[in-house]
């Protein structure tokens, strides 16, 4: 099986909005079926995609969906004291890479 894994180390702005504005308003999730990869990329992928969530909807087997949305919670809070610092230090918050051509 192929994944398709986005490089956004080449982007100079980010992939997805970062201010709560904007952000994907998306609350629940639902994951049955879905097998994870790695916890830590999954949770950091969700934090920064779907802020938001405020509910996974798994079932057995679990995999590792509880310990994703464990360590989603923590890189909620990561990324929102990331956006404060910023904005507490006068740094602006870009647009997303897609969005700027639509100017």
């Amino acid at each position: 099986m192929r994944r398709g894994v986005p490089d956004f180390a080449r982007m100079q702005r980010p992939p997805v909005f970062l201010l709560s504005v904007d952000a994907c308003r998306v609350r629940r999730l639902r994951v049955a079926g879905c097998i994870p990869g790695d916890p830590e990329r999954v949770a950091s992928f969700l934090s920064l995609v779907l802020p938001g969530l405020q509910h996974f909807n798994w079932s057995l087997p679990l995999w590792d969906w509880d310990l994703i949305e464990k360590r989603y919670e923590k890189f909620v809070v990561l990324r929102a004291q990331e956006v404060n610092w910023a904005l507490r230090h006068g740094k602006t918050i870009r647009r997303p890479e897609y969005l700027q051509s639509e100017r």
